[in-house]
């Protein structure tokens, strides 16, 4: 059986992620989406009729929607191309008939092929930060017309997105100290096997029962003095549904495969939380970057936190490619 200490292919844990089919990478909070969409907007309104767009970490088009909203609205044209390393599931042609889209998945940036000068504009919504930066920054210098521009959103360590994975990894590890999805395991193997033979629980099951009762109840009381106990809270009432009322008419045996969906999840949320904990910029990563993009040619026109509130969103990074 999978367990969270178990280690999954990066790019894998978010092909699984898309596939939900979601176009936001982040947990909606009420508000944020909102101001995300109003920052994208307030950009993409302003670009030239007929301007050319590439999308690095595109997801499932989150900004080829808002792009293509922005068409209609204007009643012009734009082209869009988005690249992704994962497997995407990018949403239908019909949902974006206002712009030409082209989609590329299982690519990294790194190695995608587009000929000088082939893009107007080049964004990224929590994309660019995952890949490698100087690579990336030299083929953005090259793919951009003169005095094209880039827009990236990125995840810094100080965001409230970067401090709530921080909480969630930090809660996973204590789901993973507790065993309880070994103990979980255990019970309904057990019961698999009397079912198998015709057998009601034995005194195993009642002691398997007894430590799953208890650890549940030292979770949710750990949980109680946690800043944002979210994860925790329905990792716990997630297990415990297992055993309820409603689900005692399903085989154990139907139980176990659902266990084990249950854990490769948790596996592919463990790898991208990682990833976006790994990818969160400091002060001292985007003065590098800054630096090494300025060099290249690419100036920072903007560099500034978007916030909602007092809620640090991310911070948003302009560029403009010297003339």
């Amino acid at each position: 059986m999978l367990t969270v200490a178990d280690k999954v292919d990066e790019a894998a844990s978010w092909s699984n992620y898309w596939e939900s089919q979601r176009t936001q990478a982040f947990d909606p909070q009420d508000g944020v989406d909102e101001r995300i969409e109003a920052f994208w907007a307030d950009f993409l309104f302003h670009c030239p009729d007929g301007s050319s767009f590439l999308d690095i970490g595109c997801g499932n088009g989150a900004l080829a929607t808002l792009l293509n909203g922005v068409a209609e609205r204007k009643q012009e044209n734009y082209a869009y191309t988005g690249v992704d390393q994962a497997s995407i599931s990018p949403i239908s042609g019909e949902s974006l008939s206002e712009i030409e889209t082209v989609f590329v998945a299982d690519k990294p940036i790194e190695s995608a092929q587009f000929g000088p000068q082939s893009f107007d504009r080049i964004i990224s919504q929590f994309g660019f930060e995952y890949c490698q930066p100087n690579i990336t920054s030299e083929r953005i210098m090259d793919w951009l017309k003169q005095s094209g521009k880039a827009l990236f959103l990125v995840h810094t360590k100080e965001s409230q997105i970067s401090k709530e994975v921080r909480y969630t990894l930090e809660q996973m590890r204590m789901a993973e100290e507790s065993a309880l999805l070994v103990v979980i395991y255990r019970l309904l193997e057990r019961l698999d096997q009397l079912s198998i033979k015709g057998q009601k629980a034995d005194d195993q099951c009642e002691e398997l029962r007894q430590l799953i009762n208890t650890t549940c109840i030292e979770l949710e009381t750990v949980a109680q003095d946690l800043p944002d106990p979210l994860f925790l809270k329905s990792f716990v009432s997630f297990s415990l549904g297992f055993f309820s009322q409603e689900r005692s008419h399903i085989p154990p045996s139907v139980k176990l495969d659902n266990l084990a969906l249950f854990s490769n999840q948790l596996l592919q949320h463990r790898a991208r939380s990682l990833q976006q904990t790994e990818a969160a910029l400091d002060e001292q990563a985007l003065h590098k970057l800054r630096r090494d993009q300025e060099q290249l040619g690419l100036i920072w026109q903007d560099h500034r936190a978007i916030k909602y509130g007092e809620l640090n969103i991310g911070d948003a990074i302009l560029l403009t490619k010297k003339a």
